[in-house]
Order: structure tokens, then sequence, then C-alpha cells
């Protein structure tokens, strides 16, 4: 379960490992919207600069963090196109810390 207050202090700390890297997060999604969630807490990363787009960086971030890797971008979509018939190609990886599931949301998406 994700709560507001929870979902703050995470994003916080997630922030402060972040910035040294070169990228910003926010929150977003149900727990900014209703408070709560008991699926997963939103989280959307973007670089100070996209002139400075550096993907390497953000992962070593997240994992400084402590939050491990689940499924990548190309199993999203796989899994998108399998079960929702979709074809959205926005970026986003599914991630866990301590067994938390944390969908982190890559802007802008790059090209493949």
């Amino acid at each position: 379960m994700w709560d507001l207050e929870y979902g703050l202090e995470f994003i916080r700390d997630l922030e402060a490992r972040l910035a040294p890297h070169g990228w910003h997060c926010s929150l977003g999604g149900g727990v900014l919207r209703n408070g709560s969630s008991s699926h997963d807490i939103d989280v959307i990363c973007y670089p100070h600069s996209t002139a400075a787009y550096d993907l390497s960086r953000l992962y070593e971030g997240l994992e400084e963090c402590g939050l491990e890797r689940f499924r990548t971008k190309e199993q999203m979509h796989e899994s998108w196109r399998t079960n929702r018939k979709s074809d959205d190609q926005k970026h986003v990886e599914v991630w866990f810390k301590n067994a938390r599931r944390v969908d982190v949301i890559i802007w802008p998406p790059q090209a493949d």
C-alpha cells in the first residue's frame, strides 16, 4: 500500500538521489490523485536537460535508492500489445522497492 505521506517521503528521497545524476522526478497517478494506491506509485522521471539525456545515469540513481527493475519498457509494450491490444509507446518500466511496486515513467521518451 502506498499512501501520500509515504509517497512524498519516497519521492523526496528519490529526487535527492537522482539530482546528482542529472535527473528529476515527480509524483503522479493514484497516490497523487486519491491519496493512496494498493497497487503502485507512479514516478515521472525527466532529465535536467534533454541535451544530457542519459538513461544509464537515471538507472544508477534508481538503484542507489534501493529500487530493482522488474520489467523493461520493451516488456511493458509487449504486455500492452498482448493484453490490452494497445500500441502505446510511452516509456514505462516497473521497478520494486521493498516489495512495493514503482511504475517509472520516463519523459521525454526516446526513439529506439
